[in-house]
């Protein structure tokens, strides 16, 4: 999420992952484009831009916009070239495992004189490489032509890595051709010279003679360019390009058979839909043009007699303009099986669909219907429900003119509005030419109270509750406490303790909604409370500038660290997802780590646990291929339980999903926390400190439930790549600077007590008790009152004299009643002490 005014890659100050460099290092590459190191072909080299300098020319990104280039004038950078022996294709690529996120600038010409043909940020399609790496294709050479390669760095970023120049030689015709390859023509050659080589390649001839129809035969099925074909029978809607229209601002429904219809739509991974197919076959489309932002629910859902399939397609703005061969990178979203969505007839099956996806007034969607299989076709009915228009109600005003920035909070001078609890204010935003209005609103919590803040508007809206200091430049002190969801109303809920903390609401995109646009500049936000009892945030986290660690509040003079001693073991379970997610499949799988403290070791109070954690999200690249972990900005939810295990041997539980609840372990306290981003040791200090004093001659089992986030948690959307794992020490016995999250036991999700599962399981879970070793916590306020009278006199003494030489009447906690137990009866006698 942006908290921002200005379009950017993230929220997030910095990434998780680092380039670690030896001082000093020399610049490998030359420093300046005068000196630029050849490349032979195929053959990588090696560079490291730390210690170079920053070379004369700016840089911009116009050859390659949402890459992220990101190229700043103080770039450190070098140089290389390469020249061709004979017309052909270059890529350029950094692709290097362990390497940083570079960026690449490719110039033709000279050094004196360059010009830039190429650039790119993240690039896609490559494997084994670092998660932002940069990949320049089809770069068009003739024989004897050099090219100047430019490495730096996304924002600043410098690194070690290396570069690779993969040159495939090339018809000539297919150099600098103008005609498309999906056109027939006279000219020699088409205009994708990757795609009119694999087609000369085939059929010489389209290089030679002319680009005839059997070229462009060849073109669709080699090189993947759209295509309908003509079939009599067909749907009237049975090709992208001739879709049947819906209502914008109405409901609607169309009965349909697919009998005669073709199949022109792209393939989608299987995982994009939830499918165990890649295909939607014979297909046929209908086009929407929403009248207003928000929810589109199409659905088949007890209305269609096969197993089918659905997808959403943005054409933008300028339909007519749109490239048909783009369709797969314009799906928004797709579904199989919809939830509890059944097929008619007898059997039912639960093959129907249904998909909901967020749409934007004003521009064109298709909608694709189709099948699982190859060759099944049906009837039924397509149901199109669409978003409707939000009603904004009345309440106060919000005091900043449209174009004005007095509350835009930590984007500008810190300012911000102020709302109270229960109160309604309407407000003006706007966002135009990649920079939006922000609006920051100070509200105060007296109490442990569920606050809510909801927020109306015809335009998609984002939605924040946050806590933090508003002064620190680019909102680096500030912490996400809750994001928003939904369309009208958007809203976000957190449980807050007392204090300050402010409500942010802008325009979810960064242009199309200038000053004086009408509806789509104004908004209502309402903030509502009910008392609640809030989880407790963990100490520690990033700061805005560092992770920091928790520190303790109230410490006591006795502590145990398990990471220390190899005997207490790493107890872990994974259940639904136990790999690290991707951003295809987001979310974490419900997890729970725990940690044993060995009997004795604190036998008294426990004030506060320090635990490692692994707290982060996981951000997509703009070609929407590769990930990067990044510190989350969203604390996120877990539970930390205390158990005592009652026989000593392997704790054991009924089930495998984070939940200690049966087996020989007993719960002694359990808390909902919240974890701030980070991989860090936090530390959860209680209220009051947890009495353990029963349970002296018992291990403690400290755990760590961590929810399924795949589902969605309060605050935290649902599969949207955040994930909280404990974090262990790389080094036995330390507490190393270095974490990693810990994987499962085994494929069978088990619980296992180790320290080292095998090549999959190599870090230990730093967890650390502090408190006091008291003889017992529990103790009664008034030893020797047994019958809680408030007062010690002939009745207590009654019952210690029929309990002798039996624990029944021990008030020094020794095991037995005998003359030290009546000593102290009779040196209390009286009324019981009070306050």
């Amino acid at each position: 999420m942006n908290i921002t005014g200005v379009c950017n890659r993230s929220l997030v100050a910095g990434t998780f992952a680092a380039a670690f460099i030896a001082a000093g290092a020399a610049a490998q590459g030359s420093d300046e484009c005068s000196g630029a190191t050849a490349l032979a072909s195929d053959t990588p080299a090696a560079f490291n831009t730390t210690s170079a300098t920053p070379s004369a020319g700016a840089v911009d990104d116009a050859l390659c916009a949402d890459t992220f280039l990101n190229w700043l004038p103080t770039q450190q950078d070098v140089w290389f070239k390469y020249t061709a022996s004979e017309s052909g294709l270059l890529e350029v690529n950094t692709c290097q495992s362990g390497s940083y996120d570079t960026s690449v600038v490719v110039y033709s010409g000279s050094c004196g004189s360059p010009t830039a043909i190429a650039c790119n940020g993240d690039g896609a399609g490559l494997s084994g490489c670092q998660t932002y790496y940069s990949r320049i294709t089809d770069i068009a050479m003739t024989a004897g032509q050099t090219v100047f390669i430019r490495i730096g760095g996304y924002d600043g970023e410098v690194g070690s890595g290396q570069v690779v120049a993969i040159f495939a030689a090339t018809s000539s015709s297919c150099l600098g051709a103008t005609g498309a390859c999906n056109d027939a023509h006279l000219g020699l050659g088409c205009n994708d010279a990757a795609c009119c080589q694999a087609v000369c390649n085939f059929n010489p001839l389209c290089c030679d003679v002319g680009w005839d129809q059997s070229c462009v035969t060849s073109a669709i099925e080699q090189c993947g360019y759209y295509f309908c074909p003509v079939v009599q029978g067909a749907p009237t809607n049975n090709c992208a390009t001739s879709p049947i229209t819906c209502p914008g601002s109405a409901d609607s429904e169309f009965n349909f058979n697919t009998a005669a219809a073709t199949m022109d739509g792209p393939d989608h991974p299987g995982a994009a839909c939830q499918s165990g197919s890649e295909i939607i076959d014979h297909d046929i489309w209908y086009k929407i043009v929403p009248a207003n932002n928000g929810s589109l629910k199409v659905s088949t859902c007890g209305s269609v007699t096969y197993d089918n399939k659905l997808a959403v397609y943005n054409l933008g703005t300028d339909p007519a303009a749109f490239d048909y061969n783009e369709l797969a990178e314009a799906l928004v979203g797709c579904n199989d099986d919809g939830t509890n969505c059944n097929t008619t007839g007898t059997p039912q099956t639960p093959y129907a669909s249904e998909l909901t996806v967020t749409v934007v007034a004003g521009r064109t969607y298709l909608i694709r219907l189709g099948s699982f299989a190859t060759g099944e076709t049906g009837t039924g009915t397509m149901r199109v429900t669409v978003p409707q228009a939000c009603v904004l109600p009345s309440g106060g005003a919000e005091g900043e003119n449209c174009g004005s920035d007095s509350n835009d909070g930590c984007n500008a001078s810190g300012g911000f509005a102020n709302i109270n609890i229960g109160e309604t204010i309407r407000g003006n935003f706007w966002a135009d030419q990649d920079t939006r209005d922000t609006d920051f609103y100070q509200f105060q919590v007296t109490a442990p109270t569920q606050v809510t803040v909801d927020v109306k508007s015809s335009s998609l809206a984002t939605v924040l509750l946050l806590k933090g200091d508003l002064t620190v430049p680019d909102c680096g002190g500030v912490q996400v406490l809750g994001t928003g969801s939904g369309t009208c109303p958007t809203s976000a809920s957190s449980c807050l303790s007392p204090g300050l903390y402010y409500a942010f609401v802008a325009i979810t995109g960064f242009t199309g909604a200038p000053c004086a646009a009408g509806l789509v500049n104004e908004y209502s936000i309402a903030l509502s409370g009910t008392p609640a009892t809030c989880p407790i945030t963990l100490s520690g986290g990033f700061d805005g500038t560092a992770t920091q660690p928790g520190v303790c509040a109230a410490p006591g003079p006795d502590s145990y660290s398990t990471s220390t001693a190899a005997a207490g073991g790493g107890l872990v379970a994974c259940a639904a997802a136990p790999a690290f997610p991707n951003c295809s499949g987001g979310g974490t799988g419900a997890n729970s780590f725990a940690k044993v403290i060995p009997a004795g070791q604190m036998s008294g109070e426990i004030s506060c646990l320090d635990l490692g954690v692994f707290c982060v999200a996981r951000d997509q690249n703009a070609a929407g291929t590769a990930c990067a972990t990044y510190i989350s900005d969203i604390a996120l939810p877990a539970k930390v339980g205390i158990y005592a295990d009652l026989d000593g041997g392997t704790p054991r539980f009924k089930t495998a999903d984070g939940g200690a609840d049966g087996g020989d372990l007993e719960l002694i306290e359990q808390v909902d926390v919240l974890v701030p981003g980070g991989a860090y040791v936090a530390t959860l200090n209680y209220p009051q400190p947890v009495c353990v004093s029963d349970y002296a001659t018992k291990n403690l089992v400290v755990i760590m439930d961590c929810p399924d986030m795949i589902v969605g948690q309060p605050g935290v959307p649902a599969a949207s790549g955040y994930s909280l794992r404990a974090g262990g020490g790389t080094v036995a016995g330390q507490d190393s600077g270095t974490y990693v999250r810990l994987s499962c036991a085994d494929a069978a999700a088990q619980y296992v007590l180790a320290e080292s599962l095998g090549a999959t399981f190599t870090a230990q879970w730093i967890v650390r008790a502090n408190g006091t070793d008291v003889a017992s916590c529990n103790a009664p306020a008034c030893p020797g009152d047994f019958n809680n009278d408030g007062v010690r006199n002939g009745s207590d003494l009654t019952v210690m004299l029929s309990s002798w030489g039996t624990p029944s009447g021990d008030v020094n906690s020794d095991g037995t009643t005998n003359g030290q137990d009546l000593t102290i009866l009779l040196s209390g006698w009286g009324a019981c002490p009070t306050g």
